[in-house]
This record gives C-alpha cells, sequence and structure tokens, in this order.
C-alpha cells in the first residue's frame, strides 16, 4: 500500500483488471451507488471567497503543484498534491470539510515556502 499523508488520509491504489468497466490504471473504482448530493468547487469558493485561488499561489510558491476533482459519483471532493515525494490524494464529503483542507493545505504550503 502506497505511503499516505500524515493525518492518515490518501488513496490506496490497486490493481482494477479484475472490473473491464475500469481501465487498469491502478486506481482504485470510484464507490458509492451513484445517489451522493454533488459537489462543486463554487460552494467550497461560496464559503471562503478566493481560497482556491490562495491554494494555488501557496502550493506553486511551495514548488508543488494542486489539482481539484470530484469522486466519479460526484459526491465527495478530491484534492491532489503533487510533491517530489510523491502524490497525496485528500477525500473531503462536504464544502465546509474541503475548504478546511485548503486552509491546512495553505498555512503548511506557506510555512515550506517560507512565507
Amino acid at each position: 500500500m502506497p505511503a499516505r499523508d500524515p493525518k492518515g488520509r490518501g488513496h490506496a491504489p490497486n490493481n482494477n483488471s479484475e472490473r473491464p468497466d475500469i481501465p487498469n490504471t491502478g486506481y482504485r473504482a470510484a464507490s458509492g451507488n451513484g445517489k451522493a448530493r454533488e459537489q462543486r468547487w463554487e460552494y467550497v469558493e461560496r464559503l471562503d471567497d478566493g481560497i482556491i485561488g490562495r491554494a494555488v499561489d501557496a502550493v506553486t510558491s511551495a514548488g508543488d503543484a494542486i489539482q481539484f476533482g470530484r469522486s466519479r459519483d460526484g459526491g465527495a471532493y478530491s484534492i491532489t498534491l503533487y510533491t517530489p515525494g510523491g502524490r497525496v490524494v485528500i477525500w473531503s464529503n462536504t464544502a465546509q470539510d474541503a475548504a478546511a483542507e485548503l486552509a491546512t493545505i495553505i498555512e503548511d504550503a506557506r510555512l515550506m515556502a517560507g512565507d
């Protein structure tokens, strides 16, 4: 199993060769029943205006990259951080949790960048 971030979250890849409907990319299949409330990043932005831009600025200033996405069924947010040490995916089920994760990422990235 790959390393997880210090808080114990992350994305555990596996081999999807037993699932012909999922390309064999090494990533686990999305879970859920497709009935989850669709999450949109604009909901996060409404909670804290400009947080996504601040996250991009902080992470890239630290020399890393950040990607925003959603689960396949649209019911969860994903934040992917690309660092020299590897990739970390953080999943959040609510806009409030995603905003809190971004605030933590911004703080950590600024510390790493020396801001």
